[in-house]
């Protein structure tokens, strides 16, 4: 089973994200796909933005929105979804045909959506800050963009979208509201500014409010701002804008990161505690009348008539306020909401989702991924394996967790085993799971009635364990300062073998062949001989540009999460010296992967599920090697073949004898798959002995494509001497 070997270690994270010098290079300005990669499909992402008009909500999904027709509340339905953005969805913004979001690194996004079922993104512009929120007057666009302050966007050709001007505030910018010639920030801890924007390529300060809390967004009605400013709404009275004062406070239960006003009431989204509905009518003295939990965290609310659609980091919940003091629940929209770890078995791609439990996507068409079935874990999912009709969860706190998966659409729990550590990691071998559980080392677990599972053996890892692969009765370990090679040969009684040091921060691991491939956070991707388990040894590296966090390794090619660094495919057909293929590079993190075929299953936290197609894990050639007997004297041998073939789309390729040689012709040497190329021998000249070249074919315009196809032709003096020996041990 092909799986992600690694996902973020909070308690490591601490020590291993120390920046180091040459490692992390600056930000892309957009998202960037080398030739040879295709993105074919997305699902998931976080959902912190939200906004209504008319019988449309559009909800923020990881990197893109997705657009619900809600003329029935009760049911909404999905009738579009933007294509993939550069960077998650932090905060929406609707002006007539158009959309503005504010994504992240990548700035401010333009979409139109004058036709709702086919969204379309016209225009976009890099802020150079964070982009967490916006808001529009007339021609121009206002983001919040974090240390870059408040940023004026001339929207006036939505094609062409284009800075003109700011005000750097003295915090992280992370909301807007406008009124009037005022746009209001919400800027992190200094609080509220007030800014004057009658000159929109030059505003000017004009008053601030310095909150107790952390200013998260602000809405404007009337003469009062209302801030969500973490733990409490605050209420500042702004009929003078140069003296803005304290009107009124109310501490809410969670941590208030989104406000809307209608009316007498302000709509709270409060993180963990949900939606809280507060009554305003008197400012100085608000006080609750009602709230409604919802299953994730609430970022953003958003009001349409009677309804609230909350953005809750998992979805989207549909809440009737026509009673504000009592919210009900008429609808919810689940997705996958925060990928860390993929496992894929048959047609069906298995995510730790964190908080969200265990989420199974239909991936039996790549290009349309959907989500299925889900399972709440009671912990939060970190690390996922599948083996026949059960999937384990390793869910951090709450243990090694076992769901029946035998009906993909309804995975139920059977049974758990709450680990001593923090379970990072799952790998199933046999009847037993390998569990990488954090300062708990490694645990064995007895997992043959999967309603019982129980532990068997450990091994105390010298610096925790974070992730885990089992391959030919060892369990190779990723464990902070390096790789740790466990024998299993007795399950109960685990014992070292070998160990290899790495200098970054051994995150994860995954074994092709006889070679263990290790993200090494700082130092990239290391290459470790496992032939012989006591005696490991490095054997190659790759010093990739972001911070290695996962591997998936095939024979001959890794898929490498490298954090900032995005998804990283590198060539290991000479472990000794791998080279990198290709990348995908989004504005978002990507934490692990799974290869199946030519598909690579990216997991990128807020940024839910991508899958690629990777060319060069597209072409095929078989056999993978030939060899060939002839008997000095004789004839030549008959022609053989070899095929070529890709999995997806048709590819053009070459083929070449590396090294050239007489003896050995091919042909044809360039087409598209599928394909035969046939192989033939001329022995005139050749004396007795072994001759060796190889067949080196590869995909058109992909760099490090090339299948090598080893030929081995052997002359001797008596083919009967060669043969009969293999006849008598065939009799």
């Amino acid at each position: 089973m092909t799986k992600t070997r690694l996902l973020v270690l909070l308690a490591f994270l601490a020590v291993a994200s120390v920046p180091a010098a040459g490692v992390a290079l600056p930000r892309n300005p957009t998202a960037v796909v080398t030739p040879g990669i295709e993105v074919v499909g997305h699902i998931g992402g976080i959902a912190q933005a939200v906004a209504a008009q008319g019988t449309y909500v559009y909800l923020g999904e990881g990197p893109r929105v997705t657009v619900f027709d809600v003329s029935n509340p009760f049911a909404p339905a999905i009738v579009s979804r933007t294509p993939l953005l550069d960077d998650i969805v932090r905060g929406i913004f609707i002006a007539g045909d158009y959309l503005y979001a504010a994504i992240g690194d990548g700035g401010l996004a333009v979409i139109d959506i004058s036709t709702p079922a086919s969204p379309s993104q016209v225009g976009s512009c890099d802020t150079n800050g964070y982009a967490n929120g916006v808001a529009v007057s007339g021609n121009y666009a206002y983001v919040a963009d974090d240390e870059g302050g408040l940023r004026t966007i001339d929207i006036s050709t939505p094609s062409a979208p284009h800075d003109v001007g700011g005000y750097d505030t003295s915090g992280k910018s992370t909301g807007v509201a406008l009124a009037g010639s005022y746009a209001y920030v919400a800027d992190g801890v200094t609080g509220l500014w007030l800014l004057d924007i009658s000159t929109p390529a030059a505003p000017t300060l004009v008053g601030s409010f310095n909150t107790d809390g952390y200013a998260y967004s602000v809405a404007v009605s009337g003469d009062y701002a209302y801030i969500a400013d973490g733990g409490s709404l605050v209420i500042v009275d702004i009929s003078d804008p140069n003296d803005p004062v304290l009107e009124g406070s109310w501490d809410t239960p969670g941590v208030a990161y989104g406000v809307a006003i209608v009316g007498n009431y302000a709509y709270i989204a409060d993180g963990s505690s949900g939606l809280q509905v507060v009554d305003i009518t008197t400012p100085s003295d608000p006080h609750s009348v009602g709230s409604r939990n919802t299953p994730g965290n609430a970022y953003a609310v958003a009001l349409s008539d009677d309804y609230v659609y909350i953005a809750d980091g998992w979805g989207m919940q549909v809440v009737s306020v026509a009673t504000p003091s009592n919210p009900v629940v008429v609808s919810q929209h689940h997705m996958l909401g925060s990928a860390w770890d993929v496992a894929v078995s048959g047609d069906y791609a298995y995510v730790a989702d964190q908080e969200g439990g265990l989420r199974v996507v239909d991936i039996s068409s790549p290009g349309s991924p959907v989500e299925v079935g889900v399972y709440n874990t009671p912990g939060d999912a970190w690390g996922v394996d599948v083996s026949g009709h059960y999937a384990y969860v390793a869910d951090q706190g709450s243990g090694l967790r076992v769901v029946n998966v035998s009906d993909p659409l309804l995975p139920l729990p059977v049974g758990f085993y709450n680990t001593p550590g923090l379970a990072y990691d799952v790998d199933v071998s046999g009847h037993y799971a390998y569990v990488a559980d954090g300062s708990g080392g490694l645990r064995v677990v007895n997992i043959s009635d999967p309603a019982h599972p129980a532990e068997v053996g450990f091994y105390e890892t010298g610096s925790g364990a974070w992730d885990v692969v089992v391959v030919g009765g060892y369990a190779y370990v990723a464990e902070g300062d390096g790789l740790q090679a466990v024998s299993i040969a007795d399950p109960a009684h685990p014992v070292p073998a070998g160990f290899y040091h790495v200098a970054g921060g051994a995150w994860s691991v995954d074994i092709a062949g006889s070679y263990a491939y290790v993200a090494d956070y700082r130092n990239g991707l290391q290459v470790i001989d496992i032939s012989k388990p006591n005696a490991l040894q490095g054997v190659g590296y790759y010093d990739s540009p972001g911070q290695a966090l996962g591997v998936a390794a095939v024979e001959g090619y890794v898929c490498f999460a490298d954090g900032e660094g995005g998804m990283r495919i590198v060539r290991t057909t000479y472990p000794d010296d791998p080279v990198e293929s290709g990348y995908y590079d989004p504005l978002w993190w990507i934490r692990g992967s799974a290869i199946v075929g030519a598909y690579v299953y990216a997991v990128g936290g807020d940024g839910g599920l991508v899958i690629l197609h990777v060319l060069a894990l597209d072409l095929q050639a078989t056999p993978t090697s030939l060899i060939i007997l002839a008997e000095t004297g004789g004839d030549n041998p008959l022609p053989r073949s070899v095929r070529v073939e890709s999995a997806g789309s048709a590819l053009g390729w070459t083929a070449a004898l590396s090294p050239t040689v007489t003896w050995l012709d091919i042909d044809p040497t360039s087409g598209t798959t599928p394909a035969d190329i046939t192989v033939t021998v001329d022995i005139a000249g050749l004396v007795a002995g072994h001759y060796e070249t190889q067949i080196a074919i590869e995909a058109e315009g992909v760099a490090e494509s090339t299948r090598l196809v080893p030929v081995t032709l052997s002359v001797v003096d008596d083919l009967y001497a060669v043969y009969l020996p293999l006849i008598g041990r065939n009799h």
